[in-house]
């Protein structure tokens, strides 16, 4: 993936400040929303185009457990925003949100790369007896590192959903990664989910630029 263009997504009303002093449900609750939105977009679009918008998040402070109130996707073709765009304006949020322009990427404006990975909480390990070998297998995470895995995810901020499919309430937690250099080798390979967060093993770093 290319990163040639981008939006910005700004949550209306929220002062900067109060980024760093508490945690503002209506960001997390409105954020949620737009990458809700950018979810369903995925569904309904061709599979060739399926995926193809990334998702940062400029004021990610990893300390505060926050997002910030801006969200800034990326894509290949400004044709992939400009549809979303179409897209989020026909939905209830727009008295939530102030939409910029598509804008081109300009390079020297780069400080360096960021790479948002989700993660959504897995279950404590059930244990079972293999028939075969009559040894305990573990299906999830195992019991003696449960405890450490939850601790860790929960120090990302994080996104709350509802499935579509069964009306479960999940969260994804977000971790970045920072690059100072950039290679275009490993975005080639990289990979989206449809929520426009890179797969863990197959990351897509985007431009980091204030």
């Amino acid at each position: 993936m290319k990163c040639n263009y981008y939006i910005d997504v700004k949550i209306k009303n929220l002062e900067e400040e109060a980024m760093t002093s508490s945690i503002l449900p209506a960001i997390v609750k409105i954020s949620g929303k737009v990458i809700k939105s950018l979810h369903s977009f995925n569904k309904t679009t061709e599979d060739k185009n399926r995926n193809k918008i990334a998702v940062a998040f400029p004021g990610y402070k990893k300390e505060y457990r926050k997002f910030g109130n801006t969200i800034r996707l990326f894509a290949e073709e400004k044709s992939f925003l400009e549809e979303f765009l179409v897209f989020l304006n026909n939905s209830s949020l727009e008295k939530n949100i102030n939409i910029s322009d598509v804008k081109d990427v300009k390079g020297n404006d780069v400080i360096n790369y960021h790479c948002f990975i989700s993660h959504k909480l897995k279950k404590q390990a059930k244990i079972s007896i293999s028939k075969k070998t009559g040894q305990s297998m573990f299906s999830g995470i195992n019991p003696d590192n449960y405890s450490s895995y939850y601790e860790k995810l929960h120090k990302y901020p994080n996104l709350r959903f509802v499935s579509q499919t069964n009306n479960n309430h999940f969260s994804l937690f977000i971790e970045r990664k920072v690059n100072e250099y950039f290679s275009q080798a490993i975005n080639d390979e990289g990979e989206l989910t449809s929520y426009g967060f890179s797969k863990k093993l197959t990351p897509v770093f985007l431009p980091f630029f204030k």
